[in-house]
């Protein structure tokens, strides 16, 4: 009921989301290349423009970018892993901790630069992730996965992700 990431340290969900931004090089990654060719055929932006971003796909993940993205939204990082003691104003003794969501992603379609910033997202706060992705890009998300898959099908982070897209 809470999801494939429930159990997994934050640190290796970090770790294993800068596996898959190293892994993000177009020169190197053929689900990157197949996404530039067909992205280029959908999105408003140049191809040169998605050139670029693509180009450097594997420079949208840090250690240091995740881990603030983490402290700012979570007073205490240490409740996304497991309870942790708290006293409020009042000296009453509690704890807490942070359960999984599920979480609706209405992809952005303006950039493929998005597609690494939801997954990251939605990996750090150990979601049940469904990402509906945009007319403009449907591809970009699924070559992120896909590179996930590469790494470790069986990752709870890529359990932790479906993708679905409109039809009108």
């Amino acid at each position: 009921i809470s999801g494939p990431l429930f159990d997994v340290k934050l640190s290796e969900i970090i770790d294993f989301l800068l596996e898959t931004g190293e892994r993000m090089d177009l020169k190197r990654n053929p689900y990157l290349q197949e996404c530039l060719e067909r992205t280029a055929r959908t999105n408003p932006l140049p191809r040169r423009v998605l050139e670029n971003i693509y180009g450097r796909g594997n420079k949208f993940i840090s250690r240091e970018a995740l881990e603030t993205q983490v402290a700012a939204n979570f007073h205490d990082p240490a409740v996304l892993d497991g309870w942790v003691d708290r006293v409020d104003a009042f000296g009453q003794k509690s704890k807490i901790r942070a359960f999984p969501p599920r979480l609706v992603h209405i992809a952005a379609g303006n950039s493929p630069s998005s597609a690494m910033a939801t997954i990251s997202q939605g990996a750090l706060v150990k979601a049940v992730n469904l990402i509906k992705m945009p007319s403009s890009d449907p591809f970009t998300v699924v070559a992120v996965l896909r590179t996930m898959a590469d790494i470790d099908p069986d990752h709870p982070v890529v359990k932790s992700f479906k993708i679905g897209r409109a039809h009108v």
